[in-house]
């Protein structure tokens, strides 16, 4: 399964647990990419609160979305902006959900992130929405990156597009948190 693949898959399976009327928070994730023109393709009536060029690109033209863009620095290697002004505008709103991604994942670890930068903005927009998923694919599993996001007792759910090994699943599953590694997992759980 190739990578864009993985993060369609991702994204099918992200899409159910999104409903008209949702306001949700997109990071800058080829992730979520994959599921911002998923959310496009199924007009779905929602606000979309992102820090993302790449999402704001993809569904600035969608006549169903409302788009609310964060500001701040601009950093062209991660098509996001970041800092301190980003987060301070991310803190000024709330949301029902918010969809992140990671680089890295483990059960010692937890969700951490190369980039202090996006770390920051990740951790901020997980504290602004009231149901918090982790879509990340499953070539981050089992990597730790430096900087840390949050542990998996901050999530509800984490969407991968691979089984992850058991003693991740146990991690996160222990800590109160689903894991849904396919599509039809994710719509019986709904």
């Amino acid at each position: 399964i190739s990578v864009v693949e993985g993060k369609r898959k991702i994204a099918e399976a992200c899409v159910q647990f999104i409903d008209d009327g949702d306001v949700i928070i997109l990071d800058s994730s080829t992730t979520a990419l994959s599921l911002a023109d998923r959310l496009v393709a199924a007009e779905k009536r929602i606000t979309v609160i992102t820090n993302g060029l790449n999402i704001m690109e993809c569904i600035k033209n969608a006549r169903n979305m409302e788009l609310i863009a964060i500001g701040g620095r601009y950093s062209e290697g991660s098509m996001a902006f970041l800092g301190n002004r980003a987060i301070e505008s991310m803190k000024q709103l709330q949301a029902d959900k918010a969809f992140v991604s990671c680089s890295g994942l483990t059960a010692e670890h937890g969700v951490t992130d190369s980039n202090e930068d996006m770390a920051c903005m990740r951790r901020a927009m997980l504290q602004q929405a009231n149901i918090r998923y982790l879509a990340v694919d499953s070539n981050k599993v089992g990597r730790t990156k430096l900087h840390k996001i949050v542990d998996f007792d901050y999530l509800d759910a984490v969407f991968t597009n691979n089984p992850m090994p058991q003693k991740e699943v146990d991690a996160i599953t222990q800590k109160g948190s689903r894991v849904y590694t396919d599509v039809k997992e994710a719509s019986d759980e709904k």
